[in-house]
């Protein structure tokens, strides 16, 4: 038996692993295995596995937690007597051998002077982790102390491993790595430096400047600070097209060496590679930036995957690299544009494709990858305005054919708080080592649940975190119209085979499928050459519980309903500020309630009291009720309102059918087929169908077999709308079943 700390907390026993459940006893194993050997302090116990709200009779309640715990272990095949009371606390005994955290550092510690054996050791040292760290312990105290002490360790392993791969000059496997560290820490210099170099050794100049102007804006605009003295110059020395130290000749590691190779000249100003050259930056002048916070749990410490595998040189030492648009040598900036850094390319270009808007507003992300624009190009497209510059992006000789496209990939989610049950369940089934091979099925998930539910943002966050498992690259497309209707299945095929990345057609791809409304939408997706490739995944998320392709094609089922009142206070927290919120406990209680627990609801409200720091939360909670839902929007986006996201729910809905949510929301927002019958005034059958559509839908949840609940936040909103439209005329229709709009399937 083996306890794996590094993802969800679980116990293995070979191929075997199970997941422990988010609980009381589960928090106490982590807070013992995190201190393997150690005796670990009954109060640090009692605030690892209950926090602030310790029980009255503290030490008995810990005995009896001990005892579930060794019971839980027995139930796995582990001794009992594991888990050892002392003199002052519990103690636990591991090694590595029977803990991956003391297996990982083992490695680690080996691979320190090991030579050639460095590479491959941290490699398998960082295969151990599996996900986001301790997902499934609901621990505040742990994630707070020891989840940002554990992955800091992660983070040194991985910087070491991107600074041998840069030294071997792998430059172009090693920018999945950087381009997803440098995404989760945008500030950390060391990391923009290794991606800079990266880009710089692969023949990507433009890119390489533009990751500094996206770190150079982003020091500025939010630290009011510079980059140091190390990133400076190597922007410069990229600028001169000089070569950089630390990447091997054999990589094309920079224009000006290429070009010197291509005419027999030497590079202007230095001897390549000599120490102390002019211009010359050395890796570990760079690699001084390395430290700050630690990498966090989604990091993908797995940089094999097939990011951009191109062969740069023709087999004789040259790169026989030219610009897109054959205009300018290898070696050469375009004119005007050797003194001025801010006015050179855009940086990386993706595929072009349609912009899927998310169909929860709470998912979208605060950023874009970096350096990329809102509708990059092809490399080589011409210009795609009046007056704009083409695009002078370096790629090899005989266009985009000859290179590969870095695989895409789904940015995280800023701020992703609680489900952590929910993530740990989804990761897992993303994670599965018997995904499809070639010609089966791919694994799919599907996650339903009413409008602002957070089911985009939970898609998301579960590919950002298991993206090192899909090389192949991860994408979002929405299955729904601007304006509520079903998007033909044809279109959407189109933009799914333009987006993920054409080089790597045999690798394993994740697609999120946002908004569906129908399954044929997914059936006939599913069945489509892009989900067809080994290891293939796919998230559907859709309102409504998609029952049909469940039936047909046996996925995971996730549905989100509310928070809970715990995690609902929690997130309000975490944005907020304990301070704040220990303030004003019985007011932040209420702001929760009066937002359902809906994530949407909660983000709007939390926006608005971050940028408002003087108000009282009591003084917030009374503005809300005098007009709720309304005033649960934001002035500067219309996508982040209540009104907006139910009133769409609504007009998806047939006339008959939202005409009945509006009279349900009449009863006190319990609801069952007798009390349904006698608002709606038809046979207690017939009531029963439409609490199963509107159930269905997502607009309503189930409390126990035959009793539903109305959100009270959609009761308030349904309730405002009544009291505006009148009385409902539409009459119920016969039938149960709505057949789909023209053009979805």
């Amino acid at each position: 038996m083996r306890f794996q700390l590094l993802g969800p907390l679980s116990v293995t026993d070979g191929c075997d692993a199970v997941v422990l459940p988010p609980a009381k006893p589960t928090s106490l194993l982590a807070a013992l295995l995190l201190r393997p050997g150690e005796v670990v302090p009954t109060d640090r116990l009692l605030e690892a596995v209950w926090g602030e709200k310790q029980p009255a009779t503290a030490k008995s309640a810990l005995q009896s937690c001990v005892l579930r715990l060794r019971r839980l272990l027995a139930k796995y095949g582990i001794a009992e007597r594991m888990v050892v009371a002392v003199a002052g606390g519990y103690r636990l005994t591991a090694d590595a051998d029977t803990l991956d955290l003391l297996h990982f550092r083992r490695l680690t510690a080996e691979a320190s002077g090991a030579g050639e054996a460095e590479l491959p050791l941290l490699r398998t040292a960082l295969g151990l982790w599996r996900g986001p760290l301790l997902a499934n312990v609901p621990s505040e105290l742990l994630h707070r102390d020891e989840v940002p002490r554990l992955a800091e360790q992660r983070l040194r392993a991985l910087e070491r491993v991107c600074e041998l791969q840069l030294a071997q000059g792998r430059c172009r496997e090693v920018l999945v790595d950087l381009w997803e560290a440098t995404g989760a820490y945008p500030h950390h210099e060391g990391l923009s430096a290794q991606l800079m170099r990266a880009l710089y050794g692969a023949g990507r100049q433009n890119e390489a400047l533009a990751e500094y102007r996206r770190i150079r804006g982003r020091l500025r605009d939010e630290l009011g600070v510079d980059p140091g003295p190390p990133l400076r110059s190597l922007e410069l020395a990229i600028l001169r097209g000089e070569e950089l130290r630390g990447l091997p000749r054999g990589e094309a590691a920079s224009p000006a060496a290429a070009s010197a190779a291509a005419t027999g000249s030497a590079p202007p100003g230095a001897t390549p590679g000599a120490p102390g050259a002019p211009g010359t930056v050395h890796p570990s002048d760079v690699h001084a930036f390395c430290g700050g916070p630690g990498l966090p749990d989604s990091m993908s410490p797995d940089g094999t995957g097939g990011g951009d595998r191109v062969d740069a040189g023709a087999g004789d030492g040259r790169s026989g690299i030219v610009s897109a648009d054959g205009a300018t040598p290898r070696g050469e900036l375009p004119p005007g544009l050797s003194d001025a850094p801010s006015r050179l390319g855009d940086g990386p270009s993706l595929l072009p494709g349609r912009t899927a808007v998310p169909e929860d507003p709470a998912a979208l992300p605060d950023h874009r990858p970096s350096g990329s624009g809102d509708q990059p190009r092809r490399p080589g497209a011409g210009p795609s305005s009046p007056g704009e510059q083409p695009d002078r992006r370096l790629v090899p000789v005989g266009g985009p054919a000859h290179g590969t496209v870095p695989a895409p990939r789904l940015p995280s989610v800023p701020g992703f708080t609680g489900r952590v049950g929910e993530t740990a369940d989804l990761v897992g089934h993303l994670s599965r080592t018997d995904r499809a091979q070639d010609g089966a099925a791919p694994v799919t998930a599907v996650i339903s649940g009413g409008p602002g539910m957070g089911k985009t943002a939970l898609a998301r966050h579960a590919a950002h975190l298991v993206a090192d498992r899909y090389p192949g690259g991860a994408v979002l497309v929405s299955l729904t119209t601007p304006d509520g209707t079903p998007r033909p299945v044809e279109e959407a095929a189109a933009e799914l085979r333009s987006r993920l990345a054409p080089g790597t057609p045999h690798c394993a791809r994740l697609v999120v499928l946002d908004d569906v409304m129908h399954p044929d939408q997914v059936r006939h997706l599913l069945a489509g050459t892009a989900t067809q490739t080994a290891g293939a995944a796919v998230v559907v998320t859709s309102r409504r519980r998609l029952a049909a392709l469940v039936a047909t094609h046996g996925p995971a089922v996730l549905h989100l309903g509310a928070l809970p009142r715990q995690e609902s206070h929690d997130l309000f927290t975490r944005v907020l500020g304990r301070p704040r919120v220990a303030a004003e406990p019985a007011a932040a209680r209420a702001l929760t309630d009066l937002c359902g627990h809906v994530p949407l609801a909660l983000r709007i409200v939390t926006a608005r009291l971050l940028t408002r720091p003087a108000q009282r939360l009591a003084d917030c909670a009374a503005w809300l009720r005098r007009d709720l839902p309304a005033r649960l929007a934001l002035p500067d986006d219309p996508r982040m309102s209540v009104p907006l996201i139910l009133d769409g729910a609504l007009r998806r809905l047939p006339a008959p059918l939202a005409d009945a949510h509006l009279r349900l929301a009449r009863l006190d927002g319990k609801l069952t087929p007798t009390e349904a019958a006698g608002a709606l005034a038809v046979p207690e059958t017939r009531a029963e169908e439409v609490l199963e559509q509107l159930l269905d839908r997502g607009l309503l949840d189930e409390e126990q077999p035959g009793r539903l609940r109305m959100n009270t936040l959609f009761r308030a909103h349904a309730l405002h709308r009544a009291a505006r439209s009148g009385e409902a005329a539409h009459p119920l229709p016969p039938v149960a079943r709505h057949a789909l709009p023209s053009g979805a399937t």
